[in-house]
């Protein structure tokens, strides 16, 4: 019974292998097309030593910076004005 079971297993196995190296193929060519991944290591928030891996293409860190930057931007000028004159959209009124 065992030996029946290991020959189904090979020959299944000697039956795939062809179709696997056709995937591999097909997956080296896709993988040429895609972009590169950048990896980035960053501590997690409120852990001292746990970090956390982040991997983006190249254009994906861009639109995170370009984000970043925006929204340090609308903050800023948010609350550059002096308070009591109402230049400050954000102060109480």
């Amino acid at each position: 019974m065992k030996l029946k079971l290991l020959v189904a297993t090979a020959v299944m196995a000697a039956m795939a292998t062809p179709a696997l190296a056709g995937d591999e193929k097909a997956q080296d060519q896709g993988a040429a097309v895609k972009e590169k991944k950048i990896c980035h290591t960053e501590t997690v928030t409120g852990s001292l030593i746990s970090k956390r891996r982040i991997c983006m293409t190249k254009a994906e860190w861009d639109q995170l910076a370009q984000n970043s930057k925006n929204s340090v931007d609308r903050f800023t000028s948010r609350s550059t004005g002096t308070p009591g004159t109402g230049s400050n959209p954000a102060a109480p009124q």
